[in-house]
Formats: structure tokens, C-alpha cells, sequence
């Protein structure tokens, strides 16, 4: 075997993923040559470093746990985190706005009513109340209007949310 082969090999062999003929023709060719033995030699140290190493990181969580207790930083409660989250602003919008939808000054009235029955009316008092052209661009679909800005409302509400949050990160107000 030429050096060339067995050092195109080498890797291999090192991590016993060749086959018992070929393990042994490179093992031949190690034991007559100096050249590929010190080849051999720096291929296994660099395998048992690389196994020695720690086979996972460490978890983010108790990472930085120990770097703020490190610092002298305690960290802000899990109601505070909370309500400082930006998932925790878009459900408050959402949840103001379905309350709103479902509970406006028309329907206090109709309370009674199913939950079907209120949309059925509020989606007709709202078609009678939007201008003509705003309907006539979701082709009259007053349903998909509304749907539209209640997405629209969670999607800014969600972006305002992290704006708020990056600046309080940059700010150092963790």
C-alpha cells in the first residue's frame, strides 16, 4: 500500500469504519512506515480529544442562570416575564377584541342570542356601516373583512410588542 492511499484512509481507520482486509493492509503499512505511523498517532490523539469532549452543551437555561447570578442581576419574576411578553400583549388584543365585537352596545340586547346568531349580526350591522367600497374590495365578504383586521390588529399588536421589548433589551431593562 502507498502512503498516499493509506493517508486518504487514515480517518477511517482511526474510527475502525473500514473493512477487516483493508484495517489490516493499513496496519501493515503503519508499522513499516515512520511517515504514516506519525500520521496514525495525530488522527488518534485528535479522535480521543474530540471524544473526551463534552457530548451536549449546556443548557441555555442554566447558563445564563449562573452568569446573572454571577453578576449580581435577579431576574424578574414569571408574572412580571409574563406580562411583558409579547404573546401576552396579542392575546390581550385579541381578547379585547372579541369582547368588544361580541359585547358592543347592539348586542347588550341580544345577549341571550347564540354565538352564531350575534356574528350572523354583527357582520350585517358592520356591512351596513363600512363604506360600500371596502366591502366591494373583499368582493362583499364582510366576514373576510373582519377576519382581515383582527389579523391585522394581532400582527401589529405582536410587532409594537417586540419593538417594546428590543428597546427594553437594549435599555437594560431586562
Amino acid at each position: 500500500m502507498k502512503c498516499e492511499e493509506a493517508e486518504k484512509k487514515m480517518v477511517e481507520f482511526v474510527e475502525g469504519e473500514l473493512p477487516a482486509k483493508e484495517s489490516k493492509l493499513i496496519a501493515e503499512h503503519i508499522s513499516k512506515c515512520k511517515k504514516c505511523r506519525e500520521s496514525y498517532m495525530l488522527h488518534l490523539e485528535v479522535e480521543r480529544s474530540l471524544k473526551s469532549l463534552r457530548a451536549e452543551l449546556p443548557s441555555y437555561g442554566k447558563t445564563i442562570s449562573n452568569v446573572y447570578r454571577a453578576l449580581g442581576i435577579k431576574r424578574k419574576g414569571i408574572m412580571q416575564r409574563l406580562i411583558q411578553s409579547p404573546v401576552f400583549a396579542a392575546l390581550s388584543i385579541v381578547v379585547i377584541g372579541f369582547v368588544a365585537i361580541f359585547f358592543s352596545d347592539a348586542d347588550i340586547a341580544r345577549f341571550s342570542m347564540g354565538c352564531a346568531d350575534r356574528i350572523v349580526l354583527i357582520s350585517d350591522s358592520f356591512a351596513k356601516a363600512a363604506s360600500a367600497t371596502i366591502i366591494d374590495l373583499f368582493g362583499g365578504k364582510v366576514r373576510t373583512l373582519l377576519a382581515v383586521n383582527i389579523s391585522l390588529i394581532i400582527f401589529f399588536s405582536f410587532i409594537w410588542s417586540r419593538a417594546v421589548l428590543n428597546f427594553q433589551r437594549h435599555t437594560n431593562g431586562f
